[in-house]
C-alpha cells in the first residue's frame, strides 16, 4: 500500500522542486482561525534558500504564492510566510514568528 502525502509534505515537496531549500517549517494553523482539526486552511511557513538572494520581500512572496497557486484553488486559505536567504538566518535572532490574528475567527 503506498502512504498518502500529507497537505504539509505536498506544499514542501513543491516548494522543494521549485527552489534550493536549506530549511523549511510548515505548520498547519487552521484551527486558529475558526477551522476544525484537520483542516487545511491556513500554513505558516518559515523557508531559506539562495533562491531568494538579491530579491525583495514582495518578490520572494510572489515567487512563494505562485509556486503554490494550484494549492489555493484546492482549499488554501492563507499563508504566513518568513523567508529568508542562509546568509540571513546567520544575522537574524530567530526564525520563529507570531502569525497576525485572523480577522474571520
Amino acid at each position: 500500500m503506498f502512504e498518502e502525502l500529507t497537505i504539509e509534505k505536498k506544499i514542501y515537496n513543491s516548494l522543494k522542486d521549485s527552489l534550493m531549500i536549506s530549511q523549511c517549517e510548515i505548520i498547519n494553523e487552521s484551527y486558529k482561525h475558526g477551522y476544525s482539526k484537520g483542516s487545511h486552511s491556513h500554513f505558516k511557513i518559515v523557508l531559506v534558500s539562495e533562491n531568494f538572494g538579491g530579491m525583495s520581500r514582495l518578490e520572494r512572496q510572489k515567487l512563494v504564492y505562485e509556486i503554490l497557486k494550484s494549492y489555493f484553488m484546492n482549499g488554501l486559505h492563507a499563508l504566513s510566510l518568513k523567508l529568508l536567504t542562509p546568509e540571513e538566518v546567520l544575522n537574524s535572532d530567530k526564525l520563529e514568528f507570531n502569525t497576525p490574528s485572523c480577522r474571520g475567527g
